[in-house]
């Protein structure tokens, strides 16, 4: 008896060396895209490749961290400082653009993302044109900010002053005192004096008489 039996012989089904460097093995070869390949273009639905976004998490984090501090600036100061907000939304103008041609030079896949999740190309051209008023508007927007931080928190001792030292005097008279772009703001100022009971008025025309209430 035969302690060891010779097994049948197996067919030999490895793939001669030769046959990896014919035409067909190339094709096969071929068709077997590596994952970073994949991940560079979009997916037939014109979307980002699954797997995209976390193959790329550290750039996106970094991107997204950048870009929340310049917009979080920009918001900080807008139409509260224009010397501020100005220089805020220039230097957020600028980091979009630089972002821009970052990941356009990166590939479809990064251009697609800025695009459609970082911002569109139509919320810049909004920020653009928002810029661009702040230039064409400047002054106007100075002298404004000049009253409300300077003149608007003294406007009501202002007014009960005048109104003090001119009794009977007429609305129109008192808006004469003050620069002609706030006579809104004067007008209002005496409705609130009248309804807090500090001021009389009484209508004289087609303006009214104003006394201080004793």
């Amino acid at each position: 008896m035969k302690l060891f039996k010779s097994s049948k012989k197996q067919k030999d089904e490895s793939i001669p060396l030769s046959d990896w460097f014919s035409p067909q093995a190339s094709k096969n070869n071929n068709e077997r895209k590596p994952i970073q390949e994949m991940l560079t273009h979009s997916d037939k639905d014109g979307e980002l490749p699954f797997g995209w976004i976390y193959q790329n998490r550290d750039f996106i984090e970094k991107i997204q961290n950048e870009y929340s501090f310049f917009l979080n600036n920009w918001i900080m100061y807008r139409a509260k400082n224009t010397r501020q907000e100005y220089a805020a939304l220039k230097s957020f103008i600028q980091y979009m653009k630089d972002v821009k041609k970052l990941c356009d030079s990166k590939g479809e896949c990064f251009s697609f993302w800025r695009s459609n999740i970082l911002f569109t190309d139509d919320y810049f051209e909004q920020r653009q044109n928002d810029l661009l008023y702040l230039e064409e508007h400047r002054d106007e927007l100075l002298e404004k900010e000049n009253f409300v931080n300077l003149v608007l928190p003294t406007l009501s001792n202002q007014l009960l002053k005048i109104i003090k030292e001119n009794p009977q005097i007429k609305q129109t008279d008192v808006y004469k005192k003050f620069d002609e772009n706030i006579k809104e703001y004067i007008s209002t100022e005496l409705y609130r004096l009248e309804k807090n009971n500090r001021i009389i008025r009484e209508k004289s025309g087609r303006t009214y008489s104003i006394t201080i209430r004793e």
